[in-house]
């Protein structure tokens, strides 16, 4: 037999392709019609044991024309401006200088900043001393010392500094290179929420500190850094810059061994490659990957965003990717990065002369991980297509009770034409045998999750998958409906663009419980916020950053009826919203759908989600209710509260 057949036939099965091989088998039996009889056997075998079922490409959706604004949306209500889209941190910023304004930097908060050192005992006396100088007030700091096994004291150096603030030494055994765990340890050593890590030879200019804690003061969801400059202090001595803070003005600017974080600027002396793109990228608002400008050498960083990741990956036992890959988490999760001007260190070249880290050596290690890790940057040249530990995409599905449909439902997900992802099944208590065919069918399969729960609705099931999916990007698929086979890819080519969208959606085709062709989907064609508060225009697909999920409230768990929609409003409340006019889904209509099982419920938490929305955005005396002018209990009226009170 051909060699190219059996390799085709190979190759789709193992991604889990069962009908393209069937299909390969058919073009076999073709090539090949003595070996008919066996061929036939093969394909009988595979449909017994495995999930064989044929899927759709999307097409271009029917259009019709529609006004922008609908006809019962008040022209006296206006929607406020997004504030957050993307990493514009512009409304932090805003608080931040209010705060200055008020308070007249009066500050309340501690400050724990944490040093991971191994050696360098005279560079790290440099660091202390530039701490001396700082202009916060001391008694807000504290130094936590976050020894990697040094074989030199290192507490002959930092007992020196007793006086000016209280410092903390916690120690791990020299094991090799652990810098990763030695931040986690002085983290939690930590007794502030409020962590500044600095790196055992980057000193600190005099007002970092208190640059870094006036966010802090205002906002929570952050992670910040500043700048290096690349310094020699061989003529300088720490006893002499502890007593006299201009000693470090002396410093010689160098050209620094270090290529990897440093390039050599126009006046020939080493410069920190992130001051150009981050000018490039309107001080990174408008950067699609901020993560990457966050470097442990000088960032900060709230304590719950660093819980809310797990803290720093300890898998990364050599030079180089472990502050990528945090911060990579960090944004999937949500946080804003904020590069902090004039925040700069002074980043020692080593004393004692070359630098006892090999970068070139330890990249090579830990790049490897990074790739498993984090999807952006270097997957993109990958050989590997699929299984990744963290994959670009999650597809959830929630599943009650769906045993015709939940194999078919998988397999849509799995054979996208988009391989770079995994679907996290969350089973909300089934009574039937949905639970048992997720097992049988897919249990090997390592791109498909599996988590139970009790039985707690739609919306708390939602949650728990979603915040256990590892993909940049969500996909939202119900267990009763099916994926066209490039669903994915159609909203991947738009999201990817624009960093500023939150949320993606194209339309649907509905199928009977046999998948066969039913109708034509509605298909609202434009995208509008107004729209969106007057009724549920997203359709299927939907296909979100879980960096956008992160900063809504999530799915709301009180209610049983109108949570997607609910869930839709919040996510138009924090980024952009783009509609694709294509078909992508097919969504089955069937008796047990949950809009006809409650359909009693679903106009009172139509109004519920959409009065919700309004407080969300501020128009707190704003109500939204039915228009008693229409039999149509979803055509909306809105009001102002002042008029319900009798008096018109």
């Amino acid at each position: 037999m051909d060699n190219k057949i059996l390799s085709r036939i190979s190759e789709h099965f193992s991604k889990g392709e069962y009908s393209a091989c069937i299909a390969a088998y058919d073009l076999a039996k073709n090539i090949y019609p003595q070996w008919a009889d066996r061929f036939q056997t093969i394909q009988n075998i595979l449909k017994n044991s495995y999930p064989i079922f044929h899927f759709k490409k999307s097409y271009d959706a029917e259009i019709t024309k529609v006004p922008d604004i609908p006809s019962n949306f008040p022209a006296w209500l206006k929607l406020p401006p997004i504030k957050g889209v993307g990493n514009d941190y512009t409304f932090i910023e805003e608080a931040r200088e209010h705060w200055i304004k008020a308070n007249r930097k009066s500050y309340t908060m501690g400050a724990s900043i944490v040093i991971p050192v191994y050696n360098r005992s005279i560079e790290v006396d440099f660091v202390l001393a530039g701490l001396v100088h700082q202009t916060y007030p001391r008694h807000l700091m504290e130094v936590i010392i976050s020894d990697d096994g040094s074989q030199e004291d290192i507490s002959k150096v930092y007992k020196k500094y007793d006086q000016y603030f209280t410092i903390k030494h916690c120690r791990q055994e020299d094991l090799g290179y652990r810098l990763a765990e030695a931040r986690n340890m002085g983290v939690r050593a930590a007794s502030h929420d409020n962590i500044i890590i600095l790196d055992s030879d980057a000193i600190p200019n005099e007002e970092l500190v208190e640059k870094y804690m006036q966010f802090f003061h205002v906002s929570r969801n952050i992670a910040m850094f500043g700048l290096r400059h690349y310094v020699t202090l061989s003529h300088l001595n720490p006893e002499d810059y502890r007593n006299d803070k201009n000693v470090i003005h002396k410093a010689e600017k160098i050209r620094s061994e270090n290529t990897v974080a440093a390039k050599v600027g126009s006046d020939g002396y080493s410069a920190d490659w992130r001051e150009e793109q981050i000018a490039k990228s309107n001080d990174a608002k408008d950067d699609k990957l901020p993560y990457r400008f966050l470097v442990g050498a000088n960032c900060a960083f709230s304590r719950e965003v660093f819980d809310r990741v797990g803290g720093y990956c300890e898998e990364f036992r050599a030079w180089g990717f472990e502050d990528q890959e945090f911060g990579y988490r960090l944004l999937r999760e949500g946080t804003y990065f904020i590069p902090v001007k004039h925040n700069y260190v002074y980043h020692q070249e080593p004393l004692a002369g070359k630098n006892d880290t090999d970068r070139q050596l330890g990249s090579a290690i830990t790049k490897p991980i990074y790739i498993e890790k984090c999807p952006f940057i270097y997957r993109k040249n990958e050989a590997k297509k699929s299984e990744f530990e963290a994959p670009l995409v999650s597809i959830y599905v929630p599943l009650y009770n769906r045993e015709k449909f939940i194999v078919e439902s998988i397999q849509s997900a799995l054979e996208q034409s988009i391989r770079d992802l995994e679907v996290v099944v969350c089973d909300d208590g089934s009574t039937d045998r949905s639970n048992e065919l997720v097992r049988k069918y897919f249990r090997k399969n390592k791109r498909v999750r599996l988590l139970s729960q009790k039985n707690s609705g739609i919306a708390s099931a939602s949650n728990t998958a979603v915040n256990n999916c590892r993909g940049f990007y969500i996909g939202q698929l119900d267990a009763d409906d099916v994926l066209m086979t490039d669903a994915v890819e159609r909203c991947l080519e738009v999201i990817d663009k624009d960093t500023k969208l939150s949320l993606v959606y194209g339309t649907t085709e509905y199928i009977d419980e046999n998948s066969n062709f039913l109708s034509k989907g509605w298909n609202w064609p434009v995208f509008s916020r107004e729209y969106l508060l007057t009724k549920m225009i997203v359709h299927h697909f939907r296909f979100f950053r879980k960096r956008d999920f992160m900063r809504t409230a999530g799915f709301d768990e009180s209610i049983r009826n109108a949570v997607d929609y609910d869930m839709m409003l919040k996510l138009s409340e924090v980024g952009k919203v783009k509609h694709l006019n294509r078909v992508l889904y097919q969504y089955r209509r069937h008796t047990e759908m949950t809009t006809v099982l409650h359909g009693a419920e679903q106009s009172v938490n139509h109004y519920k989600a959409i009065n919700n929305s309004l407080c969300r955005l501020g128009l707190n005396d704003i109500v939204a209710r039915p228009n008693l002018k229409f039999k149509d209990s979803k055509v909306v009226e809105f009001l102002e509260k002042k008029y319900l009170n009798g008096s018109i």
